[in-house]
């Protein structure tokens, strides 16, 4: 069993979890999706820690776009995982895609608020943060 419980479908450069789909694209970045109605735990951000490093392979510290525009819930433990040690080992830089202009701004005062030790942005469509992400940083 896994650590977020269930079932995981997986291919070598792809990933379900009970909470996200990830996937490796071609040009290097770390793509996951957050899943429809997820409740998105501290045990499910582990799983999602692991998953990364077992795609992303020799290409981290991981650029790592993820869309959030599903509706979940995300716990405290979640968020702060976001900022351990160990998320911060596996991350480059980290695109937050969103497609409320609500959300957008809730996120941009939180990323000021509690800003990540890694480049984080938020953006509205995947081609702008897919060229920010592929960036040097």
């Amino acid at each position: 069993m896994r650590v977020d419980g269930g079932s995981d479908s997986s291919t070598k450069n792809e990933r379900c979890l009970d909470a996200y789909h990830l996937c490796l694209r071609p040009d290097g970045i770390v793509k996951v999706a957050i899943l429809d109605q997820a409740h998105v735990t501290e045990a499910a951000s582990i799983a999602l820690n692991k998953a990364i490093r077992e795609v992303a392979g020799d290409r981290l510290p991981a650029r790592i776009m993820v869309d959030i525009t599903a509706p979940h819930r995300t716990d405290v433990g979640a968020r702060r995982y976001g900022t351990s040690p160990a998320a911060v080992e596996i991350t480059r830089r980290l695109a937050l895609l969103t497609n409320s202009p609500v959300t957008r701004m809730m996120g941009n005062a939180f990323l000021l608020a509690k800003r990540p030790p890694y480049p984080t942005r938020l953006f509205s469509d995947e081609q702008n943060a897919s060229v920010w992400l592929l960036q040097d940083s």
